[in-house]
């Protein structure tokens, strides 16, 4: 299961709505969670 899940973010979308919904805009939840993303698969930690 891990090894099907590897580089898959799938995920993502989940923390967005969950930043909205603690009171980010969404276009800045949006970004924050991009950078998050990117940041993980420069670092190779996906």
């Amino acid at each position: 299961m891990r090894n099907s899940l590897k580089g898959d973010f799938s995920n993502a979308t989940e923390v967005v709505d969950y930043l909205v919904k603690k009171g980010l805009a969404f276009r800045e939840a949006h970004q924050v969670v991009g950078e998050i993303v990117l940041y993980c698969i420069e670092q190779k930690r996906i």
